[in-house]
């Protein structure tokens, strides 16, 4: 029901996604380069490409929805974690503000005053906390404002983390959203049925980020109030999907205002022609034995990927070209 060539190139993808962690390939002529795969697929309206995605992306989807489930407990518990570290927060800054005012005024705290933590443990029964001898001072017992203060920074440094979850797939994000998300897990495939938007925005910011990950090189992003975004190596694969009008339109544009990244350069560009006005009906319920076998290999891929990540493993092992494919690259 579906034009051959957009099967088969999404099953490239999503081979290419299983597998651009996990290798590298070594060249012909010396170095390795990243397995990583940029498409931009000239697709015209109404050819089911998102039913295509669902079936060859599907282990990938899987595992992403399973992730997600595990993480709303986390992000439950990070959620009262952060209730109670704010109402602490609030006393121990409550406490510091009592001890700066009483240190300006000279006046005494009443009854030797003591912090929050301090109570807890006189209370508890437990050893008093050992002041380092900068803080006591010359052998002086230490302020209540100095007290205070170490309380308060030893709750600040205590702060729950917000829960971060990595995808294998990504849609329409802006490049710090990506390379933000990247940080988390460098392995991923950014797809989208708007690839105009990708490409102008790539045009816009100038700054060659996409074409530097195609060859898997450090890329960073400036941000003005959180400072700068990094990561290193990268294995990203792209799939853009774009109507034959938007390519010419896009690259009109590009040649008028000179804003051509060479991020086209790097893409496999195809056409894999149109089945409208050709589809067959039948009423025999499809079958899918050949892509069910695809899903499973892809999938039996992403645990050793995932296995991979988890023993943190540097780098992807490289592999040699075969015969056919050396002489394919010359």
């Amino acid at each position: 029901q579906v034009p051959p060539k957009l099967a088969y190139f999404s099953a490239l993808c999503a081979a290419t996604l299983a597998v651009q962690g996990l290798v590298d390939v070594e060249r012909p002529y010396g170095g390795t380069a990243p397995v990583v795969l940029y498409q931009l697929i000239r697709a015209h309206s109404g050819e089911r490409m998102s039913e295509v995605d669902r079936v060859f992306l599907r282990p990938f989807h899987e595992d992403d929805r399973r992730e997600a489930e595990s993480a709303e407990s986390d992000e439950k518990s990070y959620a009262d974690e952060m209730n109670v570290w704010q109402l602490k927060f609030k006393v121990l800054q409550a406490a510091y503000k009592r001890a700066i005012d009483n240190e300006a005024t000279g006046k005494k705290p009443k009854g030797n005053a003591k912090t929050p933590q301090e109570r807890r443990r006189a209370n508890s029964g437990e050893q008093p906390e050992v002041v380092a001898p900068d803080d006591a001072g010359d052998g002086q017992e230490p302020s209540a404002e100095a007290r205070a203060e170490a309380a308060l920074r030893g709750h600040l440094a205590c702060m729950p983390e917000v829960v971060k979850r990595a995808s294998w797939i990504y849609r329409d994000v802006t490049m710090p959203a990506l390379l933000e998300q990247l940080r988390l897990r460098p392995i991923a495939g950014l797809i989208s049925n708007e690839g105009v938007t990708i490409l102008r925005r790539t045009a816009q910011e100038r700054g060659g980020h996409l074409e530097s990950a195609w060859s898997g090189e450090q890329i960073s992003v400036g941000r003005i109030t959180r400072g700068e975004l990094r990561s290193d190596n990268l294995r990203l694969s792209m799939s853009l999907r774009l109507h034959p009008l938007e390519i010419e339109a896009y690259r009109a544009t590009s040649a008028e205002k000179n804003t051509d990244s060479g991020l086209l350069a790097r893409m496999l560009v195809f056409d894999p022609g149109s089945t409208a006005g050709f589809r067959h009906i039948s009423t025999e319920p499809p079958r899918f034995d050949e892509c069910e076998r695809f899903q499973q290999r892809v999938a039996e891929l992403l645990e050793e990927l995932k296995s991979m990540i988890a023993s943190r493993v540097p780098m992807p092992a490289a592999v040699k070209l075969s015969q056919k494919a050396t002489i394919a690259w010359q």
